[in-house]
This record gives C-alpha cells, structure tokens and sequence, in this order.
C-alpha cells in the first residue's frame, strides 16, 4: 500500500508548525524540506533545535536540497528527525550515507531531473528509501 508523505516548504517556523497540526491525524510521516540557496536558488527555514520541543504524532524526516548535507545532518539527528535525505548530486554524499547509518537514522538520496539515474544505483543497496 502507497503512503503519502506531504512534504513542507517555508521560511517560518509557525508556518511549519502549522501545516503539521493540520496533517498530524491523517498521515504517520511529514517530510520538511530545506533549502540554504546552494543546490537550488531558493532559501528556507533551517533551524533544525525548534523540531526539537515540537510535540506532534507524526514522525518527521527532512530532505535536504543542499551542498553539503553534513552541515546540517547532526543538528536534525538530535531534533528528532527519523529519516533523512540528501541529494545524490551534492557533495561527501559517501560520508553522509555512512554517517546516517552509524547513527541508525534511515537514510535516503533524491535525484534531480537531469541527473542521469545511474549516479543513485551504487547506493541502492545501502539506503532504506531513495
């Protein structure tokens, strides 16, 4: 059976929180996506400590259309977040994939539009989504 995962983009925190409260009963996971303006031109909230004292019932996974998903991979590992994925065209992408595992976090990779689908496939073993 498909599962939706609706996924939040924003600038605000309040905005986030309430696009949550709004989903929290129909669905078991909400993806929040950030943006630093790196891998694509857009920016958004990324202060992954106020994940930390929301209570909600969904589980949160973030993905990250980011450079460097190291930069930030930590900070959302100790918010809470349960799932996260990066783009398979940023950078340290080895390390970030091993990183998320030793810290049993499931791991995932995106893959943007142009990208040619065989820069995914030597992780597809590895991740638990992609």
């Amino acid at each position: 059976m498909a599962e939706v995962i609706p996924a939040i983009l924003e600038k605000d925190f309040a905005e986030i929180e309430k696009k949550i409260r709004l989903v929290e009963k129909l669905v078991r996971w909400v993806q929040i996506d950030i943006a630093d303006s790196t891998l694509v031109p857009n920016s958004t909230f990324l202060d992954a400590g106020y994940f930390a004292g929301l209570k909600t019932p969904v589980s949160l996974e973030v993905h990250m259309m980011v450079s460097d998903p190291m930069i930030y991979t930590q900070s959302f590992i100790d918010a809470g977040f349960g799932r996260i994925i990066a783009h398979v065209e940023g950078e340290r992408v080895d390390e970030f994939v091993v990183y998320c595992q030793e810290r049993n976090v499931e791991v995932g990779l995106a893959v943007d539009g142009p990208t040619p689908v065989e820069k995914i496939l030597p992780y597809l073993e590895t991740l638990q989504m992609s």
